[in-house]
């Protein structure tokens, strides 16, 4: 994977208060919900790097679904990683 091919798309303002919907992968896609905009984010750089998660693209959007992982390290040691 070359890295230049990776990217995190934020559709969210920074100001944004409230849950975010990950998208991860393209084609076979994995959605996740977390409750902040800073979890959103540090998810999504986890699931970029490619030594961790390996995924080339990550897209973050305000939501209004429930929650799915609490924080981003549920994610990250493999907790409840259905998407």
């Amino acid at each position: 994977m070359n890295v230049d091919d990776m990217y995190v798309e934020c559709l969210v303002p920074e100001s944004y208060q409230g849950r975010c919907l990950v998208i991860l992968g393209a084609g076979h896609e994995i959605e996740l919900v977390l409750p902040t905009l800073k979890d959103a984010q540090s998810l999504s750089n986890f699931a970029l790097n490619p030594e961790v998660g390996g995924f080339s693209t990550a897209r973050i959007e305000c939501t209004d679904r429930a929650v799915t992982l609490t924080n981003s390290y549920e994610w990250l040691f493999d907790i409840g990683i259905t998407g």
